[in-house]
């Protein structure tokens, strides 16, 4: 499947940022449990930055964006707007769970709000994009713009002949 778009956060190639996260992958490749590591750390990153994952591909001309929303209902806590060509995915994270064992109750809250931001190209006609929920995953269909008219070369004829 095709990216149709750059990662936000990806930093620039050669930068200092980027040799720093290759030093650091370096490091963690060459530890026990290295790969580990950075699946805790990536989770921990979503979890207190707010972020939505997401997968960006292109499906018979349409830009088909997935969302990982497990546990949210998306009848009360997903919203997909656009607005000056951006798509803007935002859910409501609210679990409660409670635990009961031998006379004592513990009960644990988990709040919390994520965002996701993706530039879509220009002329997109807001009435026909679609999302769908399914086993915490929004899919959400942008058909591709409208063709713009193809280049026509206009013949230049000499004024007074």
């Amino acid at each position: 499947m095709a990216k149709t778009a750059a990662h936000p956060t990806k930093p620039a190639p050669g930068s200092a940022l980027a040799q720093r996260l290759r030093a650091f992958e370096d490091f963690r490749m060459g530890w026990p449990l290295g790969d580990l590591l950075s699946h805790e750390l990536s989770d921990l990153m979503e979890r207190t930055t707010g972020m939505i994952r997401v997968e960006e591909t292109t499906e018979g001309g349409f830009l088909v964006v997935r969302a990982e929303l497990p546990g949210i209902d998306p009848d009360k806590d997903v919203h997909v707007t656009l607005e000056d060509d951006v798509l803007t995915i935002s859910a409501e994270r609210r679990d409660e769970r409670t635990e009961e064992n031998e006379g004592s109750r513990r009960t644990e809250f988990h709040y919390g709000s994520m965002t996701r931001r993706l530039r879509v190209p220009r002329g997109i006609d807001p009435e026909a994009i679609a999302a769908t929920y399914q086993d915490g995953i929004l899919e959400v269909r942008v058909p591709a713009p409208a063709p713009t008219a193809e280049t026509r070369e206009i013949t230049v004829h000499r004024a007074g002949s």
